[in-house]
């Protein structure tokens, strides 16, 4: 992730739609894209969670601007500036630390 901006990373994100990500956890998802947000499917049920870019962009900014290795640690960060809590801190954590945004 490191030398990619946030429109590249979103783009790329865009581009990743329907593929197979894994949580911290180990909990497998997928996402669409729909307007400006992802929404994420888990298996083959329908949307569980919507995420929209500024809550995604917020936990980017986070995730470059301070150590970040758990999605926990992004909720952390939120609390610490007074901000509320990420939307789907989980999944844009997986989803940022994939291989194939980088």
């Amino acid at each position: 992730m490191i030398g990619k901006n946030f429109e590249e990373i979103w783009n790329t994100v865009q581009c990743l739609e329907g593929q197979e990500f894994k949580t911290k956890s180990g909990k497998k998802f997928k996402y669409f894209c729909a307007n400006d947000s992802l929404g994420i499917s888990l298996r083959e049920q329908k949307i569980i969670q919507h995420i929209d870019e500024k809550n995604f962009f917020r936990a980017y900014q986070y995730t470059t601007s301070y150590h970040v290795s758990a999605p926990d640690d992004i909720d952390r960060i939120a609390a610490y500036k007074g901000d509320c809590t990420v939307q789907g801190s989980p999944y844009i954590w997986a989803i940022l630390n994939d291989k194939r945004i980088m």
